[in-house]
């Protein structure tokens, strides 16, 4: 038999069997488990290391990976990758199937992001870098720039790192112990 609450105990709060004096409170979940992003998201240009702290933060908040491709503006290779590759994105929101990604474009020539390159170890320009819970991919960067322009190859890493989800593994901190 369940007592009666008293009047001046709220609704959400009931009495266990038995036990009169001691109140139940029942509660909300406040964080699902499960990643909250379904589609792809693509982010505006980041120009300094506070812009791309806040992707970094918004994907791996969502436990989706970050795609990144460092560029600058006078390069030709990027001017040709660059919309190749967010094609690619464009046209993977369309599938509900495949794992959501996060894609922005770090552009080095920016007054305040010099210090990114140096950072994350960016030897060449294009560099695509994919973000795994804000940790560096760098054993997966890619930087042969006939590979970024290689359609198939650059779907098929994509979905690669996409696949990766949040699991971590092959950080920074691999390539700062070489």
């Amino acid at each position: 038999m369940i007592a009666k609450a008293p009047a001046f105990v709220p609704s959400r709060l009931l009495l266990r069997p038995g036990l009169q004096s001691r109140p139940v409170i029942t509660t909300r979940t406040l964080f699902n488990s499960s990643p909250s992003q379904t589609t792809t998201r693509i982010y505006d240009p980041i120009r300094n290391p506070s812009d791309l702290d806040t992707a970094l933060l918004l994907s791996s908040s969502s436990r989706t990976n970050l795609i990144t491709l460092f560029k600058t503006s006078l390069c030709s290779s990027c001017a040709t990758i660059s919309p190749l590759i967010r094609s690619i994105l464009e046209n993977r929101q369309d599938s509900s199937s495949e794992p959501p990604v996060g894609y922005a474009e770090v552009e080095l020539d920016a007054p305040d992001a010099g210090e990114l390159a140096m950072q994350y170890g960016i030897r060449s320009i294009p560099t695509l870098m994919a973000f795994d819970r804000r940790e560096a991919q760098v054993e997966t960067m890619v930087t042969r720039v006939d590979d970024l322009k290689n359609e198939k190859f650059l779907r098929d890493w994509i979905e690669r790192e996409a696949k990766r989800g949040g699991g971590g593994g092959s950080g920074l901190q691999a390539w700062t112990k070489q």
